[in-house]
């Protein structure tokens, strides 16, 4: 029997996801070491979009043992695997959709203002508008001189790379199974994958005041990018 998912879910069952996205997703644990790697050593809070089941707070604690983390996520069943994983004493669950936080942010429990802001693998859910109005709202809660950074599936930027990216995905997917996968269903302000291009990501980090813009990591259509906030 299919089972119907959020968006960012992946899999038809939460436990299966972190198993399951090592299949799906070569140089899953690369990128996010080299996702950790971009938080500067003296950050205190960091704020993660989409946490998911916790990875990437994970990998930041085990580099920087001093932060807090302020870990967001729509998904309940997710952050119960969240839970489980990040220390209650160094982690703040926020259950909320972060596209509807950029456009109200009222309506979530405040956040005050942070060192950094990360997201892996959550965004690309969001329409081009909705990335924009995202990269606002993070620039405006993030400390001068903070930073944000994100890993995401990007999209093509020509016919022949995208077919570059297809084969490469099918070989590295064929090897092992891959859990069962759910029906992605609109929640929120967030649906089936809308990628955009690298180029477009950047100009819109761009728009929204981010400085020092750049690309510190991309293994074929999968990347990692960010920007600063000026001091």
């Amino acid at each position: 029997m299919s089972v119907t998912i959020r968006p960012g879910e992946v899999f038809a069952h939460a436990t299966e996801f972190d198993r399951g996205i090592r299949r799906l997703l070569p140089h899953y644990d690369q990128l996010l070491t080299a996702l950790s790697w971009c938080i500067p050593p003296e950050a205190q809070r960091v704020l993660d979009l989409g946490c998911g089941t916790g990875n990437l707070s994970a990998r930041i604690l085990q580099r920087l043992p001093q932060v807090q983390i302020m870990a967001m996520d729509y998904s309940p069943a997710m952050l119960e695997q969240a839970q489980a994983k990040l220390p209650p004493n160094q982690t703040t669950f926020i259950t909320a959709d972060f596209g509807a936080w950029a456009v109200n942010p009222q309506d979530v429990p405040p956040i005050e203002p942070v060192d950094a802001c990360v997201s892996s693998l959550a965004i690309h859910h969001l329409s081009d508008a909705m990335k924009g109005q995202l990269f606002r709202q993070i620039f405006a809660h993030l400390r001068p001189g903070g930073c944000f950074w994100n890993a995401d599936p990007v999209l093509a930027p020509h016919p022949h790379s995208a077919a570059l990216y297809q084969r490469v995905r099918q070989a590295f997917t064929a090897a092992e199974p891959i859990p069962e996968r759910g029906i992605v269903q609109t929640c929120g302000t967030s649906s089936q994958d809308q990628l955009a291009t690298l180029a477009t990501q950047l100009d819109l980090l761009k728009t929204a005041g981010f400085v020092g813009v750049d690309v510190v990591w991309q293994w074929f259509g999968v990347a990692i990018f960010g920007g600063y906030v000026p001091v």
